[in-house]
Formats: structure tokens, C-alpha cells, sequence
């Protein structure tokens, strides 16, 4: 959500977008059924994956509607979600939070564009609520001080907060594991809370060999390494 415009400068409009919607919705439509629920930055496979204090795992369309009328829309709001005709997994993904948003009155109209316009729009944040692919999950860093950490490079949602620029810095200058997974709960948890993104789900990504070829490798960038492969006898 672009955070630098209304309605979503308004903190309470974002996080009642972040509870209506239903993770388990989007992932059995927009990719079959196929993947994880993606609550946080990390997948569940990950040393940093740690849902404390993350806000709005679970759908709580109440409390949704709620907030909204707290923001000053007690008769709800008209939005426009910038869709993608050629990814599909991401424009049925606008389609199910449609739904989930027209049962806290939030009417999210979608409009289908090029890639080129909406990459236009998404870098120059002249949107107002889109979905989008994010691979930074390796360490939470490549996440937070690119996406969300202010004047990052890739913070295409306008989301600034020094408390979490000062915590993203001392984290990235530190060694110690256990204290830098503290200091991401910490950041998750405001981030979070802040709704400027709601992460929904983890893409599989499958390779398919036969049995008998052994020794390739996948990195954490997920790339495919052929140089030792053979076959087993």
C-alpha cells in the first residue's frame, strides 16, 4: 500500500486491509493450493522465522471493520489496485482481496495495466495498493534495509519510521545471531503493526529430475548448480 497518499497514510486503513484478508484464501486460488502461508519476510524453513508480535496472522474481518471506522470511514472507501494481466498469480491475488475487502466495505476496484505502466507507477509510488514478488529471503536484511528501511532503494511504499531505521542499522552492524534475531522481532513487530505490506505466501518453486541423477545443488538464492552432477549406479 502506498503509505505517502490517502487512505493508506492512514495507519488504521492499512491494518484493516491486513485483517480482512485470509492468506489460506489466496493461496488455494491464486496458486492452487500450492506453497505456504507467508505471514512474515521468512519462510518457516528459515533460522529467522519467528512470528512474535507479527500482526494480523489470523482474518479478523470484526476488527477490521472497525478500524475503519475508526480511520473516519464508518461508510466504507472506494480504492484502485493496479492489476497484472500477465502474472497471473498476482491479478487473482487482487481478485480474492477484492472479496475480502468488499466484506469490510472497502470496494477495491481493479484496473489492469502493462507491466511497463505499472512498473512506472509501482517505483514512482503513484499508486495506491498493488501486489508485487519479493525474493529478499535470505537474512532479513536484504529485506528490511531495501523494502522498508526509509529512502531505500526498493521502497516503492513510501513506509518511513527512524525508530526502525535505527533498529535495521543495528542489526546489519552486528554478529551475534541470537541478538540480531531479537532486534528483527522487535522491527518485525512495528513493521508489522504499521501494515505498509501484507505478506500472504510463499511461491514452491519445484526441479524435476529423474532418480538416478545425483550431486546438483540449490543455493539460497535458489538457483540450480549442475557442476558435480552424475548419475547413481
Amino acid at each position: 500500500m502506498n503509505t505517502s497518499a490517502p487512505p493508506f497514510d492512514n495507519v488504521k486503513v492499512r491494518q484493516a486491509v491486513a485483517l480482512a484478508m485470509n492468506r489460506a484464501d489466496i493461496r488455494d486460488v491464486a496458486y492452487s493450493g500450492t506453497g505456504e502461508l507467508g505471514p512474515m519476510e521468512m519462510p518457516t524453513g528459515s533460522p529467522w522465522y519467528d512470528l512474535t508480535g507479527v500482526f494480523a496472522v489470523d482474518q479478523d474481518v470484526k476488527k477490521a471493520k472497525a478500524l475503519l471506522t475508526e480511520a473516519g470511514y464508518p461508510d466504507g472507501l472506494t480504492v484502485e489496485y493496479l492489476g497484472l494481466p500477465q502474472y497471473p498469480e498476482l491479478l487473482k491475488t487482487g481478485q480474492v482481496v477484492r472479496e475480502h475487502l468488499k466484506a469490510i466495505g472497502i470496494d477495491m476496484q481493479i484496473k489492469p495495466v502493462d507491466v511497463s505502466i505499472w512498473y512506472d507507477a509501482f517505483v514512482k509510488s503513484t499508486y495506491q495498493i498493488t501486489s508485487a514478488y519479493q525474493e529478499r529471503s535470505i537474512d532479513p536484511d536484504n529485506f528490511y534495509s531495501l523494502v522498508l528501511k526509509t529512502g531505500g532503494p526498493v521502497n516503492t511504499v513510501k513506509y518511513s519510521n527512524a525508530e526502525v531505521d535505527a533498529l535495521i542499522d543495528k542489526a546489519a552492524s552486528s554478529v551475534d545471531m541470537a541478538a540480531r534475531k531479537a532486534i528483527y522481532s522487535q522491527i518485525r513487530t512495528i513493521v508489522t503493526q504499521a501494515a505498509p505490506i501484507v505478506l500472504v505466501h510463499y511461491e514452491t518453486v519445484h526441479y524435476l529430475m529423474n532418480k538416478n541423477v545425483v550431486g546438483s545443488g540449490i543455493t539460497p538464492t535458489l538457483s540450480l548448480h549442475l557442476e558435480k552432477v552424475g548419475f547413481s549406479k
